[in-house]
Formats: structure tokens, sequence, C-alpha cells
């Protein structure tokens, strides 16, 4: 085989590699992309199966109703209930902060 010829294979063959490799990275980062919602998406319908139950509901209502008497009393800013009300999150509630509702300024 020609040297040039051989040289000219080589170099297409890493190119191609090199290309295979971006795309595949690409992939990945889809993949992961698709992954995270798929889970957000989960997590959100769960919230709202439980959210649709009216009992749930008045419990939500219920321990918003005490954080923000507690704030009162304590002469809490906004922030500083919203910092209370996280720390104690947990579950399904806790997931959804973390994944939206901590990008969510209300």
């Amino acid at each position: 085989m020609d040297r040039d010829l051989a040289q000219a294979f080589v170099n297409f063959t890493n190119g191609a590699a090199q290309i295979r490799a971006q795309y595949q990275g690409l992939h990945d980062a889809l993949m992961n992309v698709l992954a995270a919602q798929q889970q957000e998406s989960a997590a959100l319908r769960e919230w709202e199966l439980l959210s649709s139950n009216k009992q749930v509901r008045r419990l939500h209502i219920h321990w918003v109703r005490i954080l923000n008497q507690a704030g009162d009393v304590e002469g809490w800013t906004n922030a500083q209930k919203r910092q209370v009300a996280v720390r104690r999150l947990g579950g399904i509630a806790l997931q959804w902060h973390l994944q939206s509702g901590a990008n969510n300024p209300n």
C-alpha cells in the first residue's frame, strides 16, 4: 500500500473516531437530561396525586398556616419562613424542591 494512502486512511480513521466520540458525548448528555426530566415528572405526578387528596391538601394548608403564625410571632421575614419550611421538607416534597422549587423565588 502506498505510504500516503496509508497515512490518509489512518487520518480518516482517527477523524471518524473523534467524531464518534463527540456524538457519543452528546448522546450521553441528552440521555442524562431525559433521565432527569423523567425523575422530575414522576415526582410531580406523585405530588399531584397526593395533592389531589383533600385531607392531604388540608394538612398542607394547616402546615403553612402554622409556619406563618410562628414566623409572625418570631418576626421572621418571608425568606426566613421559607428557610424554615425547606429544612422541614422530606420525601417527594424535598425532591421537588431540590429539582424545581429552589429555582422558584415565590
